[in-house]
């Protein structure tokens, strides 16, 4: 039976938040101002929608900008419509370009996509809210749990408001630690057959809408076995408690299934800074100017008015076309005019211009652009330069992303992969070739971010092959390995594997011509020697009869 209470798991678990606390003012900083619905960190739940965090929200043009980096990392880094990453081996990368290899790897990661693009694993859809938080935070907490027998792993963006982490020297995540709100219904729901204390069995069978704070860590587990099949000896211990710390489950995983996309990092740092902050001081400079610019404008739209003490107010008429009678005084002069406002709402606007572009450059808003506006004609070689360029702006969180994210998780996923089995009882995965015992598996990223330093390698061969054609083609036949310089264009490109025949195969193939052309030599050879026998042969015959006559 697991323990009635775990007060010292509870003590882990709160010091974990605590030491959270220097980052969330700047948090809420940042999510008051571009993503106000993520705001309230420290705060209770009931209180993070109130209408109060919008009234710093001045403009748009950050949430925009916000939206816009989803959609860049969503379709640059994990699109669904793409085979975003393929599986190659550690010890030996050579080997991938053997042709049953190639084949086999490519067949586990199809069997992979499938699983995890599955609708009920939720990974598709937890990319969105997961792109939004670590652009703002610039730390994005993902749990993956196993969905049971016969059903896909599942994946959640946990809200970072809810989440703590724990990170060792490599700031890899060692522990997770989280806090969130059910009602008294919804704990009896998800923790079933749980003893419940009696004060929360009181709730629940009153009006039930009562919340209570709800514990989770999931924490090294110091006595724990590798392989075990008791959740309780499990090398991860993962234990849901109430505010008490009365524990309600108590469990296990096999490996730690916490990750991080995490955008820019620093030493002894256990969560990372993102664009949001980055930008924190233009946002701020942005809304100054706005309210600025709209006042004025404003101002010189209804401008203020002024009267003389003579003039009954009440009695103004200031519909347009209006007409108000006793409003001059004996000498001529209007004893009610409107107020002249002198401003440039003209530059006021420029600087509001000039901000939104250095926030839409800090949220990468321009990596899948083309053309910026107003800019002037430019060439194909121009544009695509220009492309290559943005896009390798993206190129540290590309590295980021896979490092501490990527990685764990698809290594998690072989290896919940490698242990399933089919109905039958078969393994889920094709028998590998013998070339593979032994030997790990690798995660080989493809994604349209990724490719970028590979299609530089790939339209830099083609320059110069093209280069070498107008100025030496003869010499650049014997320096170019035209085989290898269609490799690396191929995979600039990304043209599948079963496409292109392995260099073993190549290989047999020139050796099957070699031979075929010595054949033909030999043929050819003995045709001439045919030819020649043919044409002497009258020759003998007559040589023959003048002997037989002399004789």
């Amino acid at each position: 039976m697991p323990p009635t209470k775990d007060q010292d798991l509870l003590a882990r678990n709160r010091a974990a938040f605590t030491a959270r606390k220097p980052y969330e003012q700047l948090w809420d900083e940042v999510a008051e101002r571009m993503c106000p619905e993520m705001a309230g960190f420290g705060s209770d739940a009931e209180k993070r929608m109130e209408a109060s965090l919008y009234d710093k929200a001045r403009d748009s043009s950050p949430m925009l900008a916000l939206t816009r980096l989803q959609s860049v990392l969503y379709q640059g880094l994990t699109p669904r419509d793409y085979r975003w990453h393929g599986l190659g081996i550690i010890e030996d990368p050579d080997l991938e370009e053997y042709q049953p290899v190639k084949v086999w790897l490519e067949r586990y990661a199809k069997i992979l996509f499938t699983r995890r693009y599955d609708p009920r694993a939720g990974f598709d859809a937890m990319l969105p809210n997961l792109y939004r938080t670590g652009g703002l935070f610039g730390t994005a907490p993902i749990l993956q749990e196993s969905g049971g027998r016969g059903l896909p792993m599942r994946y959640r963006a946990l809200d970072l408001r809810e989440t703590a982490l724990e990170t060792d020297a490599w700031q890899k995540i060692t522990a997770l630690h989280r806090r969130f709100r059910l009602t008294a219904r919804q704990i009896e729901g998800a923790y079933p057959g749980a003893d419940l204390p009696s004060w929360l069995r009181t709730a629940i069978k009153g009006n039930g809408s009562e919340r209570f704070e709800i514990r989770h860590s999931i924490v090294p587990r110091p006595d724990g076995e590798e392989g075990a099949r008791a959740t309780r000896r499990m090398p991860f211990r993962s234990c849901h408690m109430l505010a008490d710390g009365h524990v309600l489950r108590d469990s296990g995983y096999q490996r730690l299934r916490a990750y991080g996309f995490f955008w820019e990092r620093y030493a002894g740092w256990p969560y990372g800074v993102g664009p949001g902050a980055r930008v924190l001081a233009d946002v701020k400079e942005l809304f100054t100017y706005v309210i600025t610019t709209t006042r004025m404008g404003m101002k010189q739209t209804d401008p203020p008015t002024m009267w003389s003490d003579d003039v009954d107010v009440d009695s103004l008429d200031l519909n347009p076309g209006a007409h108000n009678q006793g409003m001059m005084d004996f000498a001529g002069r209007a004893l009610f005019q409107t107020l002249a406002v002198q401003g440039n709402p003209v530059l006021g606007l420029e600087m509001q211009d000039r901000k939104v572009r250095q926030i839409q450059e800090a949220f990468h808003n321009a990596a899948f652009s083309l053309l910026e506006p107003n800019d002037r004609e430019m060439t194909a070689t121009e544009v695509l330069e220009r492309v290559r360029q943005n896009r390798s702006m993206v190129s540290p969180v590309v590295g980021g992303a896979e490092t501490y994210w990527l990685n764990e998780q698809i290594d998690n996923e072989l290896h919940a992969l490698s242990q399933e089995r089919q109905p039958n009882g078969e393994p889920l995965l094709p028998p590998p070739p013998r070339e593979l015992e032994g030997l790990s598996i690798r995660a080989t990223y493809k994604s349209p971010l990724t490719q970028a330093t590979q299609a530089d390698e790939a339209s830099s061969t083609v320059n110069y092959l093209r280069l070498c054609a107008e100025l030496a083609p003869e010499e650049a036949a014997k320096l170019v390995d035209r085989k290898e310089a269609l490799r690396v264009i191929a995979k600039g490109m990304s043209v599948p594997a079963h496409v292109l025949r392995s260099r073993a195969a190549v290989a047999r193939i020139e050796e099957g011509e070699m031979q075929e052309a010595e054949q033909m030599r030999q043929m050819a050879q003995v045709q001439m020697a045919a030819e020649a026998m043919g044409q002497a042969s009258p020759m003998v015959n007559a040589l023959a009869n003048n002997r037989a006559v002399s004789s």
